[in-house]
């Protein structure tokens, strides 16, 4: 009888052990943002076509290192997550922002400073509504943090991004940052309001921004 308990634990405990493993294989294939650059229906993972051809030890490592890795994406690029597609449409510079109409007020940038426009579109692609705003996302110019700022008017016809998506729909809004004329590089990391790290960020330069007509 002792013999056959004594089998029983270690029958017990393989199982659990092979259970611990399942659940750690599980973690490890969490899904992650992927970019599309320029082709909003495709998305592809950049690890996956890098670590096509390499050894398979190569190849871990590889994945291994990219877990650990905030995903990059650009003006144009569009990054699919779970929840949702996020594209950034479209980044320009102006120096006054004026609506239409003989008494339309203007925006005007202090000296020295130009207003930084960032145009997002958003697709719902969960079966939840979901909320997101300019808040998601925590905007640094040349490593320094800046602020949300407030227009009177909205660039391009479009309302300031922030809103509810039901599953399916569509979001289109800007968000507008206040910066130094000679600014060299932005970044505007999305992460979900409350959480501890960023899921993706948009990088752009100065050189690749245009300049409102």
């Amino acid at each position: 009888m002792k013999h056959t308990n004594k089998y029983l634990a270690a029958v017990i405990c393989g199982i659990l052990a092979i259970g611990a493993a399942a659940a750690l294989a599980g973690c490890d294939d969490e899904e992650k943002p992927s970019v599309s650059e320029n082709e909003p229906s495709v998305s592809v993972s950049a690890s996956e076509d890098q670590s096509a051809d390499m050894p398979e030890s190569s190849a871990d490592k590889a994945s291994e290192e990219s877990k650990d890795e905030t995903v990059k994406a650009s003006v144009g690029d569009t990054v699919t997550t779970k929840d949702m597609k996020l594209t950034m449409t479209k980044a320009f510079t102006a120096q006054t922002l004026k609506g239409d109409g003989e008494y339309a007020l203007e925006d005007k940038a202090d000296s020295g400073k130009v207003y930084l426009i960032l145009e997002y579109e958003a697709e719902n692609i969960s079966d939840e509504k979901i909320s997101i705003s300019t808040y998601n996302f925590d905007v640094s110019v040349d490593g320094y943090t800046v602020d949300t700022t407030i227009l009177v008017n909205n660039p391009d016809g479009l309302k300031l991004f922030s809103g509810d998506m039901m599953p399916g729909k569509k979001m289109a809004g800007y968000a507008v940052y206040e910066v130094p004329a000679d600014w060299k590089e932005c970044e505007a990391a999305y992460s979900e309001i409350l959480s501890s790290g960023s899921e993706f960020v948009f990088v752009l330069n100065s050189s690749d921004v245009s300049a409102a007509s």
